[in-house]
């Protein structure tokens, strides 16, 4: 495998409100059978803390973690880190050099193997939803284990046991491909979701509160952001991934989860109260299944944070920052 730098530049970017940051940019292909795209960001001077490799959920891509009014990645890169913001197969600039969606949840993490092999040194994996799960999945299956610790952020591990509605659509996809066979050549282009959904901002920021599926907990993004996030951020996806989810939420079980019980990682679990995408009911087993001697579970809430917490604003969200930026780097900190 063959990290080669096809882009460089220093600018100065947005990190939140009244916060700026010149630093050092990069875009990167793992070259390979399958290349691969990775943003990195560092500071000028160069990093002086050890790298972190980012992956977004499902039929997202790098705007998980970077738009141009508020930067997690930015954030992470100024306080020294080395940060290389992965695109999994079929999604971003992994889709413009050449690549098509995967054909099962097994190419993501061969993705991710990729890209931590591909990296010069150890690093900490953060993944978000679906990411989370690609995290979790690669961590109990690749050896060496090239990994200083793991965080999950509305992560992915058990799915749709807490959601009537997910629970619903994936027992229906699930006898719906039974019955007329796999589809794994069928992709997805979510973009288009994604920008009627940034254009109907007020009624997706009203369902919020009750609709099974909201994506943020209602007010906690501003509309701009937010109309920003959903318009680039939506990628592609396969059918064949959704399937694949589809048969975790029938037989409620993570299918990686005896050989995740044995791993020792350091691990941090962070979930929001109100997360109605990934469920705090759903995302917990990762902690409390997980064979580490050093790990941490935090349930984000009103009480404790100020405010409720869903999907993408416990990573975008006008407090995020402050209480999900801030504490990731205290657990990182303490792991160097």
């Amino acid at each position: 495998m063959s990290l080669i730098c096809t882009s460089s530049r220093v600018e100065e970017i947005k990190i939140d409100t009244g916060l700026t940051a010149r630093l050092k940019i990069e875009n990167y292909t793992i070259a390979g059978d399958s290349p691969l795209g990775l943003l990195r960001m560092n500071l000028p001077s160069g990093p002086h803390r050890p790298p972190i490799i980012l992956v977004h959920g499902f039929a997202q891509n790098r705007y998980s973690w970077h738009c141009s009014q508020r930067s997690m990645q930015g954030w992470l890169a100024k306080q020294g880190y080395d940060v290389w913001n992965l695109e999994l197969r079929g999604h971003g600039n992994s889709r413009l050099n050449g690549m098509s969606g995967a054909n099962s949840f097994d190419d993501y993490i061969a993705d991710m193997t990729c890209a931590a092999q591909a990296i010069p040194q150890p690093a900490f994996w953060i993944g978000h939803s679906l990411g989370g799960g690609v995290l979790y999945a690669t961590a109990a299956t690749i050896k060496p284990l090239r990994c200083r610790g793991v965080i999950g952020i509305g992560a992915t591990y058990l799915l749709g046991q807490a959601n009537w509605l997910m629970k619903f659509l994936g027992h229906t996809t699930h006898h719906l491909q039974k019955m007329f066979g796999a589809t794994n050549k069928v992709q997805i282009k979510t973009e288009i979701g994604g920008r009627f959904l940034s254009k109907i901002y007020g009624l997706s920021d009203i369902l919020g509160y009750t609709f099974p599926l909201s994506g943020w907990w209602p007010g906690s993004v501003e509309p701009e952001l937010i109309e920003e996030r959903l318009r680039l951020g939506f990628d592609w996806t396969s059918v064949q991934i959704w399937s694949e989810m589809s048969k975790w939420i029938t037989q409620g079980k993570f299918p990686y989860e005896e050989q995740w019980k044995k791993v020792d990682v350091p691990l941090l679990v962070l979930l929001g109260d109100e997360d109605h995408l990934l469920t705090p009911t759903d995302g917990q087993p990762a902690y409390h299944r997980s064979g580490s001697t050093d790990k941490e579970l935090i349930i984000l809430d009103d009480f404790h944070h100020e405010t409720h917490w869903g999907h993408l604003d416990i990573i975008l969200g006008k407090l995020a920052q402050k209480h999900i930026w801030t504490t990731i780097d205290g657990w990182l900190q303490k792991r160097i």
